[in-house]
């Protein structure tokens, strides 16, 4: 999934624009974490059919939101480390570059 976002958005946008989006689209996410807080009380408020007080487990719907979250800031994070890695690499000639 990773290697398919990635390289969907290096070749539809370039390299270095790629580089100037992945850090605003994968860091400012994270501020939407506290929004889960209200997600499962809401979640809680709706299903008290078991005696656990509200708040004592994680709903379904806000692991799945959460799962996204993580998963959309990593996926960006990993297009920025990605994009940075080929263009430090295509800053150094070819004859130059490392080999395994």
């Amino acid at each position: 999934m990773n290697y398919i976002v990635s390289s969907t958005i290096i070749s539809k946008c370039g390299l270095y624009k790629s580089l100037h989006m992945a850090p605003f689209l994968s860091s400012p996410i994270i501020f939407l974490v506290p929004l889960s807080i209200l997600i499962n009380q809401y979640y809680d408020s709706y299903n008290n059919d078991n005696n656990l007080t509200n708040g004592d487990n994680l709903s379904w719907p806000t692991t799945i939101y959460l799962s996204f979250i993580m998963s959309w800031n990593r996926i960006f994070a990993m297009v920025f480390y990605a994009g940075i890695t080929i263009a430090t690499n295509r800053t150094v000639h070819v004859s130059h570059r490392a080999t395994m």
